[in-house]
C-alpha cells in the first residue's frame, strides 16, 4: 500500500532546523513530539512511501521510531491508540486486525510438500566427510 509523502520542517530544542519527508500519517506524531509551533509541513512529498508490511508493520515502526525510554506509552500510542487507529488514519478500508488466531503469513508462503522445496538440503554441522584418496597401485594392477 502506498501513502503520500509531506516535506516538514522542524525546529528542534537547540534551534536547529531539520527538513524531512515523511508520510503524511506521521506528522501527528511529529506535532506531539516537538510541539505545534515546532513543526512545519512545507509541501508535498514527491515520492510515495510504500508500506511494505502493511498497518500493522507501519504501526510497529512508528512505535519503535518514537519510543522514550522508561516510558509506558509513546508518542505512537498517545495519537494512534492501536493499528486500526492508524489504518482508519491512513484510509485502509481492507484492513482487519490481527487477532493472533489465524496466521499472519499468507498461506502461499508456507511448505506445502512440493518436490521444490525438498531438493534443497539442509545445511549440516560439523566435519565434512573424509575423501578417499586416489586408489592405490596394488589395486589397479
Amino acid at each position: 500500500m502506498k501513502v503520500n509523502t509531506v516535506n516538514v520542517e522542524i525546529t528542534r530544542e537547540d534551534l536547529n532546523v531539520l527538513h524531512a519527508t515523511v508520510p503524511e500519517h506521521e506528522v501527528p506524531i511529529l506535532l506531539t513530539v516537538f510541539m505545534a509551533g515546532n513543526v512545519r509541513v512545507i509541501g508535498p512529498g514527491k515520492k510515495p512511501f510504500l508500506l511494505e508490511e502493511g498497518v500493522d508493520g507501519e504501526y510497529g515502526r512508528l512505535k519503535r521510531k518514537y519510543r522514550r525510554p522508561g516510558a509506558e506509552n509513546g508518542m505512537t500510542q498517545r495519537v494512534y491508540s492501536n493499528a486500526a487507529a492508524l489504518a482508519k488514519a491512513i484510509g485502509a478500508t481492507d484492513y482487519k486486525e490481527h487477532t493472533g488466531l489465524e496466521p499472519a503469513v499468507s498461506e502461499s508462503v508456507f511448505y506445502d510438500g512440493s518436490e521444490e522445496a525438498e531438493e534443497e538440503a539442509p545445511r549440516r554441522r560439523g566435519r565434512p566427510p573424509k575423501v578417499e584418496d586416489s586408489p592405490k597401485a596394488e589395486e589397479v594392477n
